[in-house]
């Protein structure tokens, strides 16, 4: 059952339907529907100790399909990923050494459908904390698969 705290007062949602949302939301399957990626140069060895991580989620969108006693959310997201090495010691100009790029379902169940407001929220504060350790292992094999040196992304950090 995925669990979350109400949201803080910075944030612009109604704390009696978040409750009422998340209180009864449980992740039933994460699937990755599409994975692609490029290896587009070797990187120099000397300069892999000076590399930059471009990481960020792409499209969303969701949809409600209402069962008899609770509804299945079906999420759909895009995230996209870039490692760079730079290529002066400014640190100003870099270029891409590998991109991935995947689509992930989240099918959700919740007594109550998700909305606008909530898939804003939801995509924001809890779709990065719940893919951030499978995509981790997706980058370490695809970058392995490529034949580039290991690299394991950091813990996520929320911002919330």
């Amino acid at each position: 059952m995925a669990k979350a705290s109400a949201p803080k007062n910075d944030i612009n949602i109604d704390k009696q339907k978040f409750d009422g949302f998340f209180s009864s939301l449980n992740l039933d399957n994460l699937e990755f529907v599409q994975l692609n990626y490029r290896k587009l140069k070797n990187p120099e060895p000397e300069k892999y100790n000076n590399i930059a991580v471009n990481f960020n989620a792409g499209q969303g969108s969701y949809q409600n399909n209402m069962m008899n006693d609770f509804t299945r959310i079906i999420i759909f997201q895009d995230f996209n990923f870039e490692l760079l090495e730079y290529n002066n010691d400014k640190q100003d100009d870099k270029q891409a050494v590998f991109q991935l790029n995947t689509s992930v379902v989240f099918i959700l169940r919740s007594k109550n459908p998700m909305d606008d407001e909530l898939f804003g929220f939801f995509q924001k504060r809890n779709i990065p904390i719940i893919i951030h350790p499978y995509l981790r292992e997706t980058i370490a094999g695809a970058l392995y698969k490529a034949g580039l040196p290991p690299l394991l992304l950091p813990l996520y950090h929320n911002q919330f």
